[in-house]
This record gives structure tokens, sequence and C-alpha cells, in this order.
């Protein structure tokens, strides 16, 4: 069995205050996703509190996004303060419907964004025209997904993450598996906040907890670890069942 300290698995991302703030600022990052025409099928309105069926294509690629450690969100004009005034309802009655045809045809929800900031990676809409950055030409075809793809691999390639969908994962000693939503990280990053969860500080005894570890997509799990320790200011564990892979 090979040890490995967290300086040695994460040789492309050191640990140390840059690359904590880096995690930080990629957790930032969203894409946003529209519901009418995009994320479900729209044959014309049917009122505030109805959506219609989701459409297969968009939803594999929310997964695929969220996969990717990137956050989507829902970016819909239903929201907005016309639409809301036009139908007189509340923010919080469109975020339940919202909300409920989430979980029913994705299995979780997903946030709502209001606006766009300077943190959002792209719009996906059914009425956006993309243009070629500088050029006031339209972009044409699948050269849209281009930019957004390319954004989507440099993330990813700079994010572990402990192998379960949505959040993270791990099994303690007497039998529980604990789960932490929206996980993301170095490894470095990951253990501490189990640690903190579990024990209540941020280099407790987690030595005999199982975690599974992935890269890039949850689908691809590149091992275990376990006997993970706070020694010397950094984290220590052995791999079983796999490796790191650069």
């Amino acid at each position: 069995m090979v040890s490995y300290s967290c300086e040695a698995l994460t040789s492309t991302k050191e640990v140390d205050e840059k690359g904590l703030e880096e995690e930080k600022t990629l957790k930032q990052l969203w894409i946003g996703v529209d519901i009418d025409g995009t994320l479900a099928k729209y044959e014309g309105w049917k009122g505030w509190d109805h959506i219609g069926d989701p459409i297969p294509e968009t939803v594999k690629k929310v997964n695929e996004w969220l996969d990717n450690g990137i956050m989507v969100c829902i970016f819909t004009a239903r929201t907005s303060e016309v639409s809301r005034a036009r139908n007189n309802i509340t923010f919080e009655q469109m975020k339940e419907v919202i909300d409920n045809w989430c979980e029913k045809n994705l299995g979780f929800k997903l946030p709502i964004k209001k606006e766009k900031d300077c943190w959002m990676l792209g719009a996906i809409d059914d009425t956006i025209i993309q243009m070629d950055k500088n050029t006031g030409i339209a972009t044409a075809g699948d050269k849209a997904w281009t930019h957004l793809n390319s954004e989507i691999a440099r993330i990813a390639g700079k994010m572990y993450m402990v192998r379960h969908p949505y959040g993270a994962e791990c099994a303690t000693p007497d039998g529980k598996t604990i789960r932490l939503r929206q996980m993301y990280g170095s490894i470095n990053h990951i253990l501490k906040s189990f640690a903190k969860y579990i024990t209540g500080s941020e280099t407790g005894d987690i030595k005999k907890c199982v975690f599974s570890i992935g890269r890039r997509y949850y689908s691809e799990c590149i091992g275990k670890i376990t006997n993970a320790e706070w020694v010397e200011g950094k984290w220590t564990y052995d791999w079983i069942d796999g490796g790191p892979v650069e």
C-alpha cells in the first residue's frame, strides 16, 4: 500500500492560500438554464403553475455539467418582476412550482438565479442569439458550444471530488454514510470539511473513514482513500483500490 501526502496528489494544484482561493472562485461559476422551450417542452402558455415535460437532451447536459463540478442554475423569465406582476404571484410561489418540477423530473432542486453576473459561464435559452466575440456576427451551429465546453473542461480538470452526485460521500466505521452537498476541490479541502462535520474540528480523527474519490466525472472513480491523518500541517492517507491519475 502506497501512502501519499496531499502535495503528492495535487501536483497540478498546490494546497496553499492561492489554491484555496482558486477553489472558492471555481465553485462560484455557474451555467444558467432556461425552462420553457429549453429544459422543458413549451407548447403555449398554460398558466404560471404549469411546466411541460422535460427535454431529455437538455437534462443530459445538465447532469454532465453537474458531474464536472459546475453549478447549474435555473435562469428564467418566470421569476422576473414583470412575469410575477402579470400573473399576480410572489417569487416564493413561482419558486415552489419550479422546485417541485425539478425534484420530479431531475431528482433534485436547482438554484434559481434572477440576474446575470460575472460568474456566469453561459446561458442556455431558446431565445438567445450567441455572438462571436468582437465581431457582431452570430455564432453558427455547434460552434456555439465551443467556448462553454472548453471552459468546463478547464475547470473540471482542476477539481477532485468525492464520488457522489451533487455532493460528497464517506463511509464511517459504524456503518453510516455521510454526504455533504456541493463538495468539490482538493483532497485537502474535502478531508478538512468532513473532519469538521464529523468531529467538530478540521483536523479531527477520521482515520477509519473510507472516501470514494473521483476526478472530473463522478462516474470515473479513481480509487478510495483511508487512514487519513493530519500530520505536520497536512493530510496524509493511503490509497486503496486505485490511486491518483494526472
